[in-house]
């Protein structure tokens, strides 16, 4: 039987590695592993690493002189943790090669362990922007999970670098929160977008406003107003035309049944209730 390598189309190197002597290039990846989400979800690896080992390798960019990581940061992190404790466990990698846009690809659509933020993403897109990439060729590396339909997961895109280059104090407010009276009320990114869009330097104002609003409320994050989409839309249009069928079908009987009735009224109510029906 012939051996996998000679079956493979493509060679991948793939070695045991010890964690340590992968390098985290500054910058890089767009995680951030100092959130409270991804703490938690490093802590989780660790543990599972720690009975079962690591069951899913991560990739790296072997230089010849450095072996820098693309994709794994929370496994890696959680594999030195470890070390720290003694425990020398090897970290399963696979070696990736290809030009920075092929590189930050790879790690947008490899970080489907723990979904990436909004302000992640955004900067993780803005990079690829930079390099003549668009939002839908991005959208493309969205992870299917998330639930995305194209259409929505280009919009997600172009709202996440919006949401990259707005303000300082406005990624400020989705990342930590705004404080009320005490109280740390969240803001979602739909809104600091929103906010963002409609009038940048009163972005953080606004967003102030939005929390102390949501906190009299009784709520832990400030969120944009739903608004009415298209079927919603066209159902209340639909409602509302049946509504003036309705009325002036029944103008029209109290007329019909009025002695004598008014044959030019009942004309023009005819008339209404025509235009209004092939409107229906």
């Amino acid at each position: 039987m012939a051996s996998l390598r000679d079956m493979g189309s493509k060679m991948w190197e793939a070695y045991g590695i010890d964690p340590r002597k992968i390098i985290i290039k500054t910058g890089f990846n767009c995680r951030d592993t100092s959130s409270p989400e991804a703490k938690k979800h490093i802590a989780w690896l660790k543990e599972s690493i720690r009975e079962r080992g690591v069951d899913e390798p991560i990739f790296i960019e072997n230089t010849g002189s450095a072996i820098n990581l693309i994709d794994g940061e929370c496994r890696l992190l959680a594999c030195r943790e470890l070390w720290d404790e003694g425990i020398k466990v090897k970290v399963p990698t696979i070696s990736f090669k290809g030009d920075e846009v092929a590189v930050l690809k790879k790690s947008l659509i490899a970080n489907n362990g723990l979904p990436l933020t909004v302000l992640e993403l955004g900067k993780a897109a803005e990079r690829l922007m930079a390099h003549g990439q668009t939002a839908e060729e991005i959208a493309a590396y969205i992870a299917p999970h998330l639930g995305y339909t194209p259409q929505k997961a280009v919009k997600h895109v172009k709202d996440a670098v919006e949401l990259q280059q707005a303000p300082l104090s406005v990624k400020d407010a989705v990342e930590h929160g705004v404080e009320v009276e005490g109280e740390t009320i969240a803001v979602s990114p739909a809104l600091a977008v929103q906010a963002t869009r409609k009038n940048r330097e009163k972005a953080p104002e606004a967003l102030k406003k939005a929390a102390v609003e949501a906190k009299a409320k009784g709520k832990k994050e400030a969120k944009r107003p739903k608004t009415a989409g298209k079927v919603t839309k066209a159902k209340v249009e639909a409602e509302k035309r049946t509504r003036t069928l309705e009325k002036i079908g029944d103008d029209m009987a109290k007329e019909i049944l009025r002695v004598p009735f008014d044959a030019d009224l009942l004309e023009t109510l005819a008339e209404e209730w025509e235009a209004a029906r092939v409107l229906q």
